[in-house]
Protein backbone atom coordinates (compact mmCIF):
# COMPACT_ATOMS: atom_id res chain seq x y z
CA UNK A 1 0.00 0.00 0.00
CA UNK A 2 1.98 3.58 -0.66
CA UNK A 3 2.17 6.01 2.12
CA UNK A 4 -0.10 9.22 1.41
CA UNK A 5 0.26 10.92 5.34
CA UNK A 6 2.83 10.57 7.91
CA UNK A 7 2.24 10.56 11.67
CA UNK A 8 4.85 11.98 13.92
CA UNK A 9 4.90 10.98 17.75
CA UNK A 10 6.79 14.03 19.29
CA UNK A 11 9.39 13.75 22.77
CA UNK A 12 12.02 11.27 21.56
CA UNK A 13 11.14 11.44 17.86
CA UNK A 14 10.73 15.36 17.70
CA UNK A 15 11.37 17.05 20.21
CA UNK A 16 13.76 16.83 23.62
CA UNK A 17 13.68 18.74 26.87
CA UNK A 18 17.18 20.92 26.53
CA UNK A 19 18.41 20.02 30.44
CA UNK A 20 18.62 16.04 30.92
CA UNK A 21 14.63 15.48 32.91
CA UNK A 22 17.28 14.11 35.69
CA UNK A 23 18.61 16.99 35.98
CA UNK A 24 15.89 19.58 36.10
CA UNK A 25 14.06 17.62 38.66
CA UNK A 26 16.76 17.85 41.16
CA UNK A 27 17.75 21.28 40.89
CA UNK A 28 14.00 22.01 41.06
CA UNK A 29 14.19 20.14 43.92
CA UNK A 30 16.82 22.01 45.69
CA UNK A 31 15.11 25.50 45.03
CA UNK A 32 12.20 24.65 47.44
CA UNK A 33 14.59 23.04 49.82
CA UNK A 34 14.72 19.09 48.83
CA UNK A 35 16.75 16.74 47.61
CA UNK A 36 16.69 14.36 45.04
CA UNK A 37 19.22 11.65 44.03
CA UNK A 38 19.47 12.27 40.32
CA UNK A 39 20.27 8.70 39.38
CA UNK A 40 17.48 7.22 40.66
CA UNK A 41 15.04 9.78 38.80
CA UNK A 42 14.94 8.20 35.39
CA UNK A 43 14.03 4.57 36.89
CA UNK A 44 11.37 5.41 38.86
CA UNK A 45 9.72 7.76 36.15
CA UNK A 46 9.94 4.89 33.61
CA UNK A 47 8.39 2.96 36.52
CA UNK A 48 5.60 5.49 37.75
CA UNK A 49 4.81 6.07 34.10
CA UNK A 50 4.41 2.08 33.67
CA UNK A 51 1.61 2.04 36.69
CA UNK A 52 -0.36 5.00 35.88
CA UNK A 53 -3.40 5.08 33.97
CA UNK A 54 -3.65 5.78 30.71
CA UNK A 55 -2.65 9.92 29.81
CA UNK A 56 -5.83 10.54 28.50
CA UNK A 57 -8.72 12.53 29.83
CA UNK A 58 -11.98 10.86 29.59
CA UNK A 59 -14.85 12.66 27.68
CA UNK A 60 -16.79 13.99 30.70
CA UNK A 61 -13.90 15.74 32.16
CA UNK A 62 -12.83 17.24 28.60
CA UNK A 63 -14.60 20.71 29.92
CA UNK A 64 -11.77 20.79 32.73
CA UNK A 65 -8.69 19.23 30.73
CA UNK A 66 -5.80 21.74 32.31
CA UNK A 67 -7.02 20.64 36.10
CA UNK A 68 -6.88 16.97 35.10
CA UNK A 69 -3.51 17.11 33.22
CA UNK A 70 -2.27 18.87 36.07
CA UNK A 71 -3.45 16.44 37.98
CA UNK A 72 -1.95 13.35 36.55
CA UNK A 73 1.43 14.78 36.43
CA UNK A 74 1.08 15.64 39.62
CA UNK A 75 0.38 11.92 40.66
CA UNK A 76 3.08 10.78 38.69
CA UNK A 77 6.27 13.27 39.63
CA UNK A 78 4.64 12.57 43.74
CA UNK A 79 5.42 8.87 42.82
CA UNK A 80 9.04 9.73 41.50
CA UNK A 81 10.07 12.16 44.44
CA UNK A 82 8.92 9.18 46.90
CA UNK A 83 11.15 6.97 45.37
CA UNK A 84 14.54 9.17 44.92
CA UNK A 85 14.33 11.49 47.79
CA UNK A 86 12.16 14.13 49.47
CA UNK A 87 10.76 17.33 48.86
CA UNK A 88 8.73 18.83 51.91
CA UNK A 89 7.16 22.04 50.01
CA UNK A 90 6.39 19.40 47.17
CA UNK A 91 3.24 21.67 45.75
CA UNK A 92 5.54 24.52 45.53
CA UNK A 93 8.13 22.17 43.30
CA UNK A 94 5.66 20.69 41.76
CA UNK A 95 4.14 23.40 40.01
CA UNK A 96 7.53 24.73 39.44
CA UNK A 97 8.42 21.84 37.68
CA UNK A 98 4.73 21.77 35.94
CA UNK A 99 5.23 25.43 34.36
CA UNK A 100 8.81 24.36 33.81
CA UNK A 101 8.22 22.19 30.89
CA UNK A 102 5.10 24.29 29.49
CA UNK A 103 7.79 26.64 28.57
CA UNK A 104 8.77 26.15 24.60
CA UNK A 105 12.34 27.37 24.82
CA UNK A 106 12.93 24.36 26.91
CA UNK A 107 12.60 22.25 24.35
CA UNK A 108 14.61 21.80 21.50
CA UNK A 109 14.22 19.97 18.18
CA UNK A 110 16.47 17.26 17.06
CA UNK A 111 18.67 18.56 14.20
CA UNK A 112 16.83 16.52 11.38
CA UNK A 113 13.58 17.40 11.73
CA UNK A 114 12.56 20.57 10.31
CA UNK A 115 14.56 19.04 6.92
CA UNK A 116 13.21 16.01 7.03
CA UNK A 117 9.37 17.24 7.31
CA UNK A 118 10.47 19.67 4.53
CA UNK A 119 11.23 16.48 2.03
CA UNK A 120 8.21 14.85 3.50
CA UNK A 121 5.96 17.41 2.36
CA UNK A 122 7.73 17.96 -0.70
CA UNK A 123 7.06 14.40 -1.73
CA UNK A 124 3.13 15.56 -1.75
CA UNK A 125 2.62 13.84 1.56
CA UNK A 126 0.05 15.05 4.85
CA UNK A 127 1.82 15.08 8.25
CA UNK A 128 0.51 15.08 11.55
CA UNK A 129 1.60 15.13 15.03
CA UNK A 130 0.52 12.17 16.96
CA UNK A 131 1.60 12.16 20.65
CA UNK A 132 0.82 10.66 24.00
CA UNK A 133 1.38 14.36 25.58
CA UNK A 134 -0.54 17.08 26.97
CA UNK A 135 -2.33 20.83 25.74
CA UNK A 136 1.51 22.38 26.59
CA UNK A 137 2.34 20.26 23.47
CA UNK A 138 0.60 22.83 20.94
CA UNK A 139 2.89 26.09 21.71
CA UNK A 140 5.82 24.13 22.44
CA UNK A 141 5.56 23.02 18.60
CA UNK A 142 4.50 26.18 17.32
CA UNK A 143 7.38 28.02 19.19
CA UNK A 144 9.61 25.43 17.73
CA UNK A 145 8.02 25.50 13.71
CA UNK A 146 6.73 22.45 13.85
CA UNK A 147 3.24 23.51 13.79
CA UNK A 148 3.72 25.52 10.60
CA UNK A 149 4.53 22.76 8.47
CA UNK A 150 1.93 19.77 9.34
CA UNK A 151 -1.55 19.28 8.94
CA UNK A 152 -2.70 18.20 12.23
CA UNK A 153 -1.54 17.77 16.03
CA UNK A 154 -3.45 15.04 18.28
CA UNK A 155 -2.21 14.54 21.52
CA UNK A 156 -3.90 11.62 24.09
CA UNK A 157 -5.50 13.61 26.91
CA UNK A 158 -7.38 15.69 24.72
CA UNK A 159 -7.99 12.65 21.72
CA UNK A 160 -9.30 10.76 25.10
CA UNK A 161 -7.36 7.88 24.11
CA UNK A 162 -2.97 7.12 24.52
CA UNK A 163 -1.46 5.30 22.08
CA UNK A 164 -1.47 2.43 21.95
CA UNK A 165 -4.99 2.47 21.78
CA UNK A 166 -6.62 2.22 18.42
CA UNK A 167 -8.70 5.03 19.14
CA UNK A 168 -5.85 7.64 19.23
CA UNK A 169 -4.43 6.27 15.57
CA UNK A 170 -8.07 6.30 14.17
CA UNK A 171 -8.29 10.26 15.24
CA UNK A 172 -5.24 11.06 13.52
CA UNK A 173 -6.18 8.67 10.18
CA UNK A 174 -9.83 11.02 10.21
CA UNK A 175 -7.82 14.46 11.06
CA UNK A 176 -5.71 13.81 7.95
CA UNK A 177 -8.40 12.55 6.19
CA UNK A 178 -6.65 9.05 4.74
CA UNK A 179 -7.02 5.61 5.53
CA UNK A 180 -5.15 3.90 8.23
CA UNK A 181 -3.20 1.50 5.26
CA UNK A 182 -1.90 4.62 4.06
CA UNK A 183 -0.61 5.96 6.46
CA UNK A 184 3.18 5.79 7.75
CA UNK A 185 3.69 6.64 11.61
CA UNK A 186 6.77 7.28 12.96
CA UNK A 187 7.59 7.38 16.89
CA UNK A 188 10.57 6.11 19.39
CA UNK A 189 8.49 3.93 21.29
CA UNK A 190 8.58 0.36 20.40
CA UNK A 191 5.22 -0.99 22.25
CA UNK A 192 2.97 2.59 22.05
CA UNK A 193 4.41 3.47 18.21
CA UNK A 194 5.63 0.59 16.62
CA UNK A 195 2.94 -2.09 18.01
CA UNK A 196 0.59 0.44 18.17
CA UNK A 197 0.43 1.26 15.04
CA UNK A 198 0.59 -2.21 13.14
CA UNK A 199 -2.16 -3.38 15.55
CA UNK A 200 -4.26 -0.10 14.31
CA UNK A 201 -3.69 -1.13 10.72
CA UNK A 202 -1.11 1.71 10.07
CA UNK A 203 2.18 1.00 8.53
CA UNK A 204 5.29 1.94 11.47
CA UNK A 205 8.76 2.62 11.89
CA UNK A 206 10.59 1.98 14.88
CA UNK A 207 12.60 5.28 15.40
CA UNK A 208 15.98 3.88 18.25
CA UNK A 209 18.42 6.48 18.24
CA UNK A 210 20.03 4.39 20.59
CA UNK A 211 22.89 2.18 18.63
CA UNK A 212 22.77 -0.04 21.55
CA UNK A 213 19.32 -1.64 20.79
CA UNK A 214 18.74 -4.97 21.76
CA UNK A 215 18.85 -6.96 18.52
CA UNK A 216 15.67 -8.52 18.51
CA UNK A 217 14.65 -5.31 17.01
CA UNK A 218 12.38 -5.51 13.74
CA UNK A 219 15.33 -4.47 11.69
CA UNK A 220 13.37 -4.02 8.77
CA UNK A 221 11.40 -1.39 10.26
CA UNK A 222 14.03 0.30 12.18
CA UNK A 223 15.60 3.54 11.98
CA UNK A 224 17.85 5.28 13.78
CA UNK A 225 17.05 9.21 12.69
CA UNK A 226 14.20 10.32 11.52
CA UNK A 227 15.70 11.49 7.91
CA UNK A 228 16.42 7.63 7.56
CA UNK A 229 12.58 7.54 7.19
CA UNK A 230 13.37 9.34 3.56
CA UNK A 231 15.14 6.85 2.68
CA UNK A 232 12.53 3.70 3.94
CA UNK A 233 10.16 5.68 1.72
CA UNK A 234 12.07 5.74 -1.62
CA UNK A 235 12.62 1.95 -0.80
CA UNK A 236 8.91 1.83 -0.69
CA UNK A 237 7.74 3.11 -3.78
Amino acid sequence: MPVNAITLDAAGTLIFPREPVAKTYARIARQHGGYLDASKVYPAFSHALNTMPPMACPRQDQHRLGDWEFGWWRTLVRSVVDECGEVLAFDAFFEALYSYYAQPNEWALFAEVISTIDSMRARGLRIGVLSNFDSRLAPILSHLGVTQRVDSVVYSTEAGAAKPDPAIFELACQRLEVTAQEVLHIGDNRTADYAGARAAGLQALWLSRNVETPLNRPHEHTIESLDAALIWLEKKK
